[in-house]
């Protein structure tokens, strides 16, 4: 794993901490229930944590260098 691949990581940690905590907010608006709003807030943004990371370590390993030289034309 290189630099680049950890900063994303901690940048997509600490992003999805911030939306998760708003998450939780909002559902527990809905909810009224700061336990089951806490937990099903948790295990999506545990799952969409990995998920984007995965995602932006496959963009800038083949799709970035493509975006550019299809843009550029």
């Amino acid at each position: 794993m290189n630099s680049n691949s950890i900063e994303l990581l901690i940048k997509t940690i600490v992003w999805r901490v911030f939306s998760m905590l708003f998450g939780t907010w909002v559902t527990y608006l809905f909810t009224g229930d700061i336990v089951a709003s806490s937990i099903m807030v948790l295990v999506s943004g545990l799952s969409l944590t990995f998920l984007q990371w995965v995602f932006e370590i496959i963009w800038d390993k083949y799709i970035r260098e493509r975006m550019r030289n299809a843009i550029s034309g």
